[in-house]
């Protein structure tokens, strides 16, 4: 890794970690970035949320979760059994260059590069704003809060989130296309790509 590459992780690792590093501003990163352990968010929040999108959406509703399921799959997957096995980086804990002023907020475990977290959260926000354009700013804004929760609690380098948003980007352009092609040949067009003027929202 070149040493402004480094220098980058370290100047803005510690700026999240330690500079803003208060209490409260733990807590929010701890709950953001644990959202999917919190009962009550899989368990009631979640299936309510989805159901009320399928109820407004209909189809389109189905369509969104299945390609919505795929490229998070991808992601998920190319992130932790591609990526970080070939990378082989540690985690930023177990750097002792920086080991004087790094704080381990979070509780993390495995390799580093990339980020899942952010590499999950950029692959749903590609596909959502695909299939939702007016939630699009919602989507990304959650997928880099996440992503930025990672450099707060002190178990991810910048360029680990950063490489984890363009994984999850790539995957959630792939599904998207899978589906477009899946659409165009069954419909013989792509007019199901098109925006529509009703209560659905697609391209």
């Amino acid at each position: 890794m070149s040493h402004l590459l480094l220098q980058f992780d370290y100047a803005v690792l510690k700026f999240f970690n330690v500079i803003a590093g208060k209490p409260y501003i733990d807590m929010f990163w701890l709950g953001l970035t644990d959202l999917h352990k919190i009962n009550a968010i899989r368990f009631a929040v979640v299936p309510l949320l989805i159901l009320w999108v399928i109820y407004r959406y209909r189809a389109l509703a189905l369509k969104a979760v299945v390609v919505l399921a795929v490229a998070v799959s991808l992601a998920d997957l190319f992130a932790y059994r591609v990526v970080k096995p070939f990378v082989q980086r540690q985690r930023p804990a177990q750097n002792l260059e920086i080991s004087s002023w790094h704080r381990p907020v979070g509780d993390a475990h495995g390799l580093s590069f990339p980020s899942n977290h952010a590499s999950n959260s950029f692959a749903g926000a590609f596909v959502l704003g695909h299939f939702f354009r007016r939630g699009r700013k919602y989507f990304y804004t959650f997928a880099v809060l996440v992503g930025l929760s990672r450099a707060g609690l002190g178990v991810h380098y910048p360029s680990d989130i950063l490489g984890g948003a363009l994984l999850g980007t790539l995957c959630g352009w792939i599904a998207v296309s899978a589906y477009r092609g899946i659409v165009s040949r069954w419909d013989g067009d792509s007019s199901a790509d098109k925006p529509t003027s009703g209560r659905s929202e697609t391209h």
